[in-house]
């Protein structure tokens, strides 16, 4: 069925581009600059419950033209260059003359285009100008190397030839750049179901020629759910939807009295306005604070930095927090070791604020969101939510993801955070670093194991609830997933627990759909639609977020293992609950709050930290 639709689409004179499925209208392209966009559907059938499912929607792909050679002499030029060794490695670009999509191993530096080709007995420059009639414009550009998967065969390509696509760093930091591209590629929901249902209507006549016939698009059933009360209601005000601000106090007050301000000599002006507005706004909030300690660098070495701090450790003690005040574009490799030392090395909470940050005009506003950031880290609540009745106190929430892009020896980092109760009290946090690209892991009982162990110490006892929630796993993953990581955790439980155990649910998430539903008076958050779903397994989706500009895209939930008494309201509201739970965002966010820490401290340590926290860390939110 798919390769009749690819066929359909050929006929339409739309070709298939970047993934299967997504085919785009070569004469509908929106140029901006260097960068086009293209317009064009996602069209695929999958199976539902009981018969095939065509899924249609909108699509549009933003498309850098530079080529890899004018951003490598671009990156030259440039007073902070990336490496391009680390750069180039895993990113995919796009050949100008066949357009085919290569995934780059690396770069080599020791070839160029005059060496000879591996398999022909003529140089790279000759073979373009005789296949292509392509006249090369620097012969002494470096060559990128692909490996292929299978044959694990390596072909080199050259960066001139080559176009960017994904947009650089200078592109997104344009703002009538990024500008246009949001009017051109964000559509209000009405428009996008009239653009649906046209391509709908459309490929009903062509799928008559081939006779296959297409359903009416009957209604789906859905649900809102109440959004939970928030405590304390008297500072807690609500905005349009589901997101709010607080204003007064917080429910748990902090005293942050020993601190440390770590900044550049010349930005003395920038530091003394950051303490003087993040001081206020920690007022404001109902909590303490005394002046910081400073320690001022005459240089930008991260080694001097690190040392500096390690002194004032020595001299001092250690801090609740270090502050750093850094330029975004300018100080990153100082951000990464900077991080790096005080989180992994030291055991000591970090917050860094960018200079163009405190630059900014709307800082005595920012200031506040600061000051509920190093709240958070240094263990203090925010908010509350409301507690679900039937669900137990002793509850533990689990959120587990895998972050593949880190750095260091090309390895993949899975991340475990763990909540202690409905309101999140308390909580442990854990990263293990896995084979590269490897998503499923047996680890994950051992960190089960290890967050059991952590509410017996707090609590004097084990939960008698755990719910778990998986991102990152596809459905023809779940399989191996029961046999690797739900029978690792379940015999983890068996033997903590031996005679009675613990209610239990595992439930796989799955963000990354193109499901969407559309309703006539415009609801979005809190959105429940429990059928006409594509799982044996019960199953429902939910749109948490509060979406202002776009169409929702909803996150699709899988129960795959339940042995709890709750029946599927309290599944759905304990799901859209635990998404006000994520103490950076006041509002509820995609996905429950323990999945989007596991996402977050998974990048953060596979990204920067490259190593495990310091173990005096795994009961903070470090990682915000």
């Amino acid at each position: 069925m798919n390769a009749i639709l690819s066929q359909i689409y050929q006929e339409r004179n739309l070709k298939q581009i970047f993934r299967k499925g997504q085919f785009f209208d070569k004469d509908k392209i929106e140029k901006i600059n260097d960068v086009q966009i293209l317009q064009g559907f996602t069209s695929v059938l999958q199976m539902g419950q009981s018969s095939p499912l065509l899924l249609i929607d909108f699509k549009t792909k933003v498309f850098n033209k530079q080529t890899v050679l004018h951003f490598i002499k671009e990156n030259k030029k440039s007073k902070s260059p990336v490496d391009l060794q680390t750069f180039f490695e895993n990113k995919t670009f796009m050949t100008i003359y066949s357009k085919r999509m290569y995934r780059i191993k690396s770069i080599d530096f020791k070839s160029n285009p005059t060496c000879k080709m591996e398999s022909l007995d003529v140089s790279y420059e000759q073979y373009y100008y005789q296949r292509y009639k392509i006249t090369l414009s620097d012969l002494t550009q470096p060559l990128l190397v692909h490996e292929d998967r299978k044959t694990k065969q390596t072909i080199r390509l050259i960066p001139e030839l080559l176009y960017m696509i994904e947009l650089t760093t200078a592109q997104k930091n344009n703002f009538k750049v990024m500008n246009n591209i949001k009017q051109q590629t964000t559509l209000d929901p009405l428009e996008r179901s009239n653009k649906i249902e046209n391509e709908r209507t459309l490929l009903d006549k062509y799928f008559s020629n081939h006779s296959i016939s297409i359903s009416n698009n009957s209604a789906t059933p859905a649900y809102k759910i109440v959004k939970p009360a928030l405590i304390p209601e008297a500072s807690i005000k609500q905005t349009d939807g589901a997101c709010f601000n607080i204003r007064g106090k917080l429910i748990e007050q902090s005293n942050i009295n020993n601190w440390i301000l770590i900044h550049y000599n010349e930005e003395q002006q920038v530091a003394s306005l950051f303490t003087q507005e993040f001081i206020r706004a920690t007022k404001e909030l109902g909590n303490q604070i005394s002046p910081p300690r400073k320690v001022v660098m005459n240089n930008l070495d991260p080694a001097a930095w690190s040392q500096a701090l390690l002194n004032n450790f020595n001299t001092n003690g250690k801090p609740q927090i270090v502050v750093s005040i850094l330029d975004r574009h300018e100080d990153s490799k100082l951000y990464n070791e900077l991080k790096k030392f005080l989180i992994s090395v030291q055991g000591v909470l970090h917050q860094n604020v960018s200079i163009q940050t405190v630059d900014s005009k709307k800082f005595s506003k920012i200031a506040q969101q600061i000051v509920k950031q190093v709240h958070s880290k240094i263990g203090k609540q925010l908010w509350n939510i409301q507690k679900i009745t039937e669900i137990s106190e002793k509850i533990m929430i689990i959120g587990i993801d895998v972050y593949h892009k880190t750095l260091a020896n090309n390895k993949s980092c899975v991340g475990f955070n763990a909540q202690f109760g409905q309101q999140s009290e308390k909580h442990f946090t854990k990263t293990i670093i896995v084979e590269k690209g490897k998503e499923l892991n047996k680890g994950v009982g051992q960190l089960l194991n290890l967050s059991l162990q952590q509410y017996q110490k707090q609590n004097k006892q084990y939960p008698d609830t755990i719910v778990i929630f998986r991102d990152g796993v596809g459905n023809s993953q779940i399989n191996d997933l029961i046999e690797i990581e739900l029978k690792a955790m379940k015999s983890v439980i068996q033997q903590t627990y031996n005679i009675k155990l613990p209610q239990f649910a595992y439930i796989v998430v799955n963000k990354r759909i193109s499901d969407k539903f559309f309703s006539s008076n415009n609801e979005n958050n809190g959105m429940i639609f429990p059928e006409r779903v594509t799982s044996k397994e019960f199953d429902f989706f939910l749109i948490a977020q509060q979406v202002n500009q776009g169409t929702p895209i909803p996150t699709h939930y899988t129960v795959i293992e339940n042995t709890t008494n709750w029946n599927e309201d309290t599944f759905w509201r304990f799901t859209y609950f635990q998404c006000f739970n994520y103490r950076n965002w006041s509002g509820p966010v995609k996905i429950p709050a323990c999945l989007q820490n596991a996402h977050t401290v998974a990048y953060r340590v596979g990204e920067v930290i490259q190593s495990d926290a310091h173990v005096s860390l795994e009961s903070l939110l470090y990682f915000l």
